[in-house]
């Protein structure tokens, strides 16, 4: 039963960082927890992406990491792709 509240509120707060994402203008900076919910994947990924120079852009402050959404927007949109065939070919 407490696993599934946990589980709930995790799933709730996730929605919330999404809609604070697409809710914000193209200029607004995002941590690393929104981003990863928005793209459903890890802060591990982001952080193994920055580490290799690979996946989006991002803005350092200090110790901090920030990502522009137009940035985030334009990722998500240069990896768009019809079918599984055309991943790894030059569009």
């Amino acid at each position: 039963m407490q696993q599934d509240l946990n589980r709930s509120t995790q799933q709730s707060r996730r929605m919330d960082w999404v809609r604070q994402f697409d809710d914000a203008p193209d200029g607004a900076l995002f941590d690393q927890k929104i981003i990863a919910a928005k793209l459903d994947i890890s802060t591990a990924q982001l952080e193994k992406w920055r580490w290799n120079g690979q996946g989006i852009s991002f803005i350092k402050i200090g110790r901090l990491c920030k990502y522009r959404k137009s940035d985030v927007t334009a990722f998500i949109d240069q990896n768009l792709y019809r079918s599984t065939t055309q991943i790894g070919v030059d569009k």
